[in-house]
């Protein structure tokens, strides 16, 4: 007998210490992730140390960390006050993280201690106050306290009182609240429940507890009073006639009481009905508070705080097909939103100014989904009273006879010069800007040019070299087909993000001076006005095949224009 003993004890010593192990991990692990700024799986790990066996101390130091995660992240005054009234409730010498916690939320968490360890009387008083700002919950942990340490009877009854009101209110606890509204008149004969503070659908449940008691108290009075009866008369010749009444004013004073039960229970059940369908209410007001705060982070997120006009912000905004967002701004600009991460930018195996290959980190971007169209430029022209470069100069760039050469009167209107003509083609990204151009248009539009970094991460997965595809000529920019077209991939259907054109219509400009290299330590060395080459990416209708890739890099000087550059837009 004494060797079964010891194994058992044995036994709960290890299951012990296994259970503070798993304690510590969890805490360690829930720390971690708070210092991540992750707080879902800092609260998970806290639940678990919450939920499992450990002991008071350990589930107060998850609670005390829970109203870190409350006040520091969610910004959850009232979720934030329960958690830590909780962590004291369990262990009231439990330390603040002073390393974690900022010195005016240290002052307010010793508040909240100072309150909770108040005496009697002040106990009584600050779970008042609690109960009236509408934190139930954290006044039912302070009548909870004011219960166990009452050594008054009446403010032992009052505690009991209201922890009847928060049991019914709170947690539908019929039963519960019944035992503890009962212990309250048990103690103190004379006490009733709030009517100032308690709602009439509860009020029946109290009042007919009251009602019950008193018929009970009545009912045995009227025992008394007839058994009394009773012995006197059983001294005459009237004890059948005394048995019987007595029989049937018993009888009755049941059934009384048994309606009156029945009208307890109708009411009961009424009452959880209602109390149910309050509680699934609150349910979907919260779910429809977290759905509008996910979308205003989300929404924050991908316009970094300055929403546009007419973007509705009620509902999630609209994904393409490929699963990213895309949207239709009101200044005609339909633009998909590149995600922030990390690519690989450059190649190893390109020319020298793409090497070498390496990992580049971008932050969210909406890029536009098609270049620059015909139609808009005219627009922004209309507007702005803008004069282009090749306009100003009176000639722009042409592909003639196998070779590049200057003609008069070549402008964005008339591409290859006097007699050609953009009539048609609204829809065609426009050509014969230059870097100057692209610019004055997206200031106009409230966008800018991509940056090179940018640029090559949103060309990504567009295709692979070596495919062997020919493109249907009728895709591609229409001004002089030199040369027939037929090169790897199929750039103008959409790339993995959806976005056209990426390669092959027309090379695009970019924010950027170019540089030798593309590190970007050296790409980031932006000086306005000082340097005059600008970096260009994305092929051209007449270019090579082995242009037609994300890494490919070229460049020009900022002032010229021709019928192979042309630009996109970028925001944020």
């Amino acid at each position: 007998m004494k060797i079964i003993i010891c194994i058992l004890l044995l036994s709960c010593s290890v299951l012990g210490m296994a259970s503070a192990a798993d304690y510590k991990g969890l805490l360690s692990q829930a720390i971690q992730e708070f210092d991540n700024l992750d707080a879902d799986k800092s609260k998970a790990a806290l639940g678990e140390i919450i939920k499992g066996p450990a002991d008071a101390a350990a589930k107060a130091e998850a609670h005390k960390y829970l109203s870190l995660v409350a006040f520091l992240m969610a910004k959850e005054e009232e979720k934030g006050e329960l958690e830590f009234t909780t962590a004291v409730s369990l262990n009231p010498g439990v330390e603040i993280d002073k390393k974690r916690t900022p010195p005016d939320l240290q002052a307010k968490l010793e508040k909240i201690r100072s309150d909770f360890m108040s005496d009697e009387k002040g106990l009584l008083v600050k779970a008042l106050e609690k109960l009236d700002f509408g934190a139930n919950a954290i006044a039912f942990l302070y009548f909870s306290r004011l219960d166990s340490i009452a050594k008054d009877d009446k403010l032992k009854a009052e505690a009991l009182k209201y922890l009847a009101l928060l049991q019914l209110s709170l947690k539908g606890d019929a039963p519960g609240a019944e035992k503890s509204f009962r212990s309250a008149m048990n103690i103190n004969k004379k006490i009733s429940y709030d009517k100032q503070r308690t709602p009439p659908h509860l009020a029946k449940f109290f009042e007919l507890i009251m009602r019950e008691t008193e018929e009970k108290e009545e009912l045995e009075k009227k025992k008394i009073e007839l058994e009394a009866r009773k012995k006197e008369e059983l001294q005459t010749k009237r004890k059948e006639e005394l048995d019987a009444k007595m029989e049937k004013e018993l009888l009755e004073a049941e059934e009384k009481l048994s309606a009156l039960r029945k009208q307890q229970e109708n009411e009961l059940a009424k009452i959880l009905v209602e109390g149910k369908k309050q509680r699934e209410e609150q349910e979907k007001l919260k779910e429809r508070d977290e759905t509008r705060e996910t979308l205003r982070k989300e929404f924050t997120r991908i316009f970094g705080g300055n929403i546009p006009a007419g973007v509705d912000t009620a509902n999630p905004l609209p994904k393409n097909k490929k699963g990213f967002y895309e949207y239709s701004f009101p200044n005609g600009h339909t633009m998909i939103f590149i995600e922030p991460g990390k690519f690989v930018m450059g190649s190893d195996s390109g020319a020298e100014d793409e090497k070498p290959a390496q990992e580049i980190k971008v932050d969210g971007f909406w890029m536009d989904k098609f270049e620059v169209s015909n139609k808009k430029f005219t627009a922004f022209v209309l507007s702005a009273f803008h004069k282009t470069e090749a306009e100003q100069n009176g000639w722009g760039g042409v592909w003639k006879d196998g070779g590049w050469a200057r003609v008069d009167g070549a402008d964005w209107r008339h591409p290859n010069g006097p007699g050609s003509s953009i009539e048609g083609k609204d829809e065609n990204p426009v050509v014969q800007v230059s870097w100057k151009d692209a610019e004055s248009y997206c200031k106009w539009v409230n966008y800018r040019l991509p940056s090179e970094q940018e640029w090559e991460a949103a060309a990504q997965g567009t295709f692979q070299a070596g495919s062997g595809v020919k493109i249907e000529k009728e895709k591609l920019v229409q001004y002089d087909m030199a040369r027939p077209v037929d090169f790897p991939g199929d750039p103008f259907y959409t790339n993995k993000y959806g976005l056209l054109n990426m390669f092959g219509n027309a090379w695009e400009w970019l924010s950027n001076p170019y540089y030798p290299s593309h590190r970007s330590s050296d790409v980031s060395q932006v000086t306005p006005g000082k340097l005059k080459v600008r970096a260009v990416r994305g092929g051209m209708w007449q270019g090579a095949p082995e242009s037609f890739r994300p890494s490919r890099r070229n460049k020009g000087l900022e002032n010229i224009r021709e019928t192979i550059l042309s630009f996109r837009c970028a925001w944020r």
